[in-house]
């Protein structure tokens, strides 16, 4: 069985990266990929996932407003939430 992951992602080179990284395991995974709110709204509604990746800093949201919402929508889905920006907070 296919592991069903939701990635946010607004970066095309970021959405392959973690597409590839994650490809490399033993696990075989369907990703379906959005970039706007309004997909990741519609995406939760339509499908189950059994992951939610989600980059931070997103056009017009960002991850933490990802969180939000699987919360207020009841949605218990592991949530992993990633970033490619280092920032050192000495």
């Amino acid at each position: 069985m296919n592991v069903q992951i939701l990635l946010i992602e607004d970066n095309d080179n970021d959405a392959l990266l973690i597409q590839r990284q994650l490809n490399k395991t033993k696990k075989t995974f369907d990703f379906t990929r959005v970039e706007t709110f309004t997909e990741l709204v519609n995406a939760l509604s339509h499908n189950h996932f059994d992951l939610v990746i989600s980059d931070f800093n997103l056009i017009g949201f960002d991850g933490l407003d990802v969180l939000k919402l699987l919360k207020s929508e009841k949605k218990d889905i592991p949530f992993l939430l990633v970033s490619g920006a280092y920032r050192d907070w000495e």
